[in-house]
């Protein structure tokens, strides 16, 4: 008699293994055998088969082993050969419109009275090893915007690859302009970081940073970048432009939608940062800020907050940020929080690293591991933070600023207020606040093991 297909030993396996026959002795030794994954919908059964000895008399009933669908395998890393013989990994592939050999690698900047450039010419090279040539810096006025390409390329071919980065859509407009009084044939290729980096990955590319506006007061419509005087470059708390990606790279990891005012000529003068953290009632947002002198702050939203704590956090992590970018390096920046539970939970991760001192919750233990990253960070940048608790509200100059700006971003954020709305609002409460004291009264320091 067939058996039941409601049969207790059937059943037991039935929810986990699909396929797998629990009268079957081997199904049940080797489930995993019989197991097919999310594919096993599309694998029909294999039908039974009766085995029987010399005499034509059933043996036993087997299952064969069904049919495993084939696993996509990833294909091996293409490798190359560079010219001194090492084998290394292929180079990414090239953006749309891009071609081996010679191009232009260009980066606009549109600043009152005209538009500055950087540019370099390349050869780019199948193997990886581009050519690059002499970095050119130059500033074309309103009125010559119609002779822009012929100073940029200068002796270049305009039928090129002239490669663009897009920092921002004012970066897209004004491309689009300056295509439109180029010359013809003119093949430009711009791209963002935001939208894809397929492509994008090859280290000619990089352009040195440059001030837009000193390059402006230059007046030079094209010269050699070591030519130009030295205040066309930044210079500050990263100045090295390795050091300045890297940090770029972990804000858009571990905060994306950080609001700031801080740029590579921000000066690494901070001594006190202030942070503070808003929870608004019944909506689930909240908003962390920190500040410091002279002028600089940084905010961001943190959705999904339901309790103080929880925005708190994201503050310390914002005064790191802060110190990491613009604090001294002769001397400790001291960070003030007037949160005794985000304080205690730093102390407690700090001191238990590997249980994060038993915080409880998923965006508080998250908070906490970016809170250990990034002061690994600032002590591999060579500066010391320390982390005092400070009364709130009772009119410290730097724990109110921070307030208004922590609450300032959840409110505009909730309300739908645009990006570049919001910075100006932040900006506009940051210089409002500018030349108050900034009050160390009532100040305790909260004692972290380096």
């Amino acid at each position: 008699m067939e058996q039941r297909s409601t049969h207790p030993a059937r059943e037991s396996v039935r929810g986990l293994h699909s396929e797998a026959d629990a009268v079957s002795q081997g199904a049940l030794l080797d489930p995993a055998l019989a197991f097919l994954g999310p594919a096993a919908r599309s694998v029909p059964p294999r039908p039974r088969r009766l085995e029987v000895d010399h005499r034509g008399m059933p043996v036993r009933l087997t299952t064969p082993a069904p049919v495993r669908p084939s696993a996509v395998r990833p294909r091996p890393p293409v490798t190359r050969t560079r010219r001194d013989g090492v084998k290394v990994m292929q180079t990414p592939a090239l953006l749309q419109g891009v071609r081996f050999g010679p191009c232009c690698r260009l980066d606009l900047f549109s600043v009152r009275g005209g538009i500055v450039y950087i540019t370099r010419a390349l050869v780019l090279d199948e193997l990886g090893d581009d050519e690059r040539g002499e970095v050119y810096v130059g500033m074309v006025p309103v009125t010559e915007l119609h002779r822009f390409w012929e100073h940029a390329l200068a002796d270049q071919d305009p039928q090129d690859p002239v490669i663009v980065h897009k920092r921002s859509d004012e970066d897209a407009e004004t491309l689009r302009l300056l295509e439109a009084v180029g010359p013809p044939g003119l093949n430009v290729v711009g791209y963002r970081l935001d939208e894809s980096a397929d492509g994008t990955q090859r280290s000619s590319y990089l352009l040195p940073e440059i001030v837009p506006d000193a390059v402006m007061e230059l007046g030079s419509l094209r010269i050699r970048l070591d030519d130009a005087p030295s205040t066309v470059t930044p210079t500050g708390t990263a100045a090295d432009r390795a050091e300045w990606r890297r940090v770029q790279r972990y804000l858009q990891r571990v905060a994306p939608e950080l609001l700031h005012n801080m740029d590579r000529r921000t000066p690494a003068e901070v001594t006190d940062v202030f942070v503070d953290g808003a929870t608004l009632r019944g909506a689930r947002i909240g908003g962390a800020a920190a500040t410091a002198e002279p002028g600089v702050w940084a905010a961001r939203t943190v959705p999904g907050a339901t309790r103080p704590v929880e925005s708190e956090l994201d503050a310390l992590l914002l005064g790191y940020v802060v110190a990491a970018w613009a604090g001294r390096q002769d001397g400790p920046v001291v960070m003030h929080s007037d949160s005794r539970a985000a304080l205690a939970l730093l102390r407690d991760a700090v001191n238990e690293p590997l249980t994060l001192g038993g915080a409880r919750g998923d965006r508080v233990r998250k908070s906490l591991r970016h809170l250990l990253e990034i002061r690994e960070y600032i002590c591999s940048l060579g500066k010391s933070v320390k982390v005092r608790w400070i009364k709130g509200h009772v009119g410290h100059h730097g724990n109110e600023l921070a307030d208004a700006l922590a609450r300032s971003i959840a409110r505009n954020t909730l309300a739908g207020t645009g990006h570049d709305e919001q910075v100006q609002r932040l900006d506009r409460i940051a210089r409002a606040w500018e030349g108050g004291p900034i009050g160390h009264e009532g100040c305790h320091e909260v004692d972290l093991p380096d």
